[in-house]
């Protein structure tokens, strides 16, 4: 495979990668859905918002950004980290 000139890397033209981060609890998994039913969710201890923190610290450390992502999470469940309303869009 040859690559273009124009993308390859040089300092002039850096290499780009994109990062996403799913998030889930641990309960919200497909594993445990036979064992944490759905409707016993809000009575399980949320370890996100806290590992949220430690990624959001790493990734501040060296410059990275990256998208979050969290499709089973409730809509403003983690208000601190940003999260839109049900009916707003970011």
């Amino acid at each position: 495979m040859t690559i273009p000139a124009d993308k390859e890397y040089t300092p002039r033209n850096p290499i780009r990668n994109a990062m996403t981060i799913d998030v889930e609890d641990y309960f919200q998994v497909s594993a445990f859905a036979a064992h944490i039913p759905r409707d016993s969710w809000p009575s399980q201890s949320c370890r996100v918002e806290a590992n949220i923190d430690r990624i959001l610290t790493l990734l501040d450390e060296n410059g990275v950004k990256a998208t979050f992502f969290h499709p089973r999470l409730d809509c403003g469940a983690l208000p601190d980290h940003g999260a839109p309303d049900c009916g707003q869009r970011p």
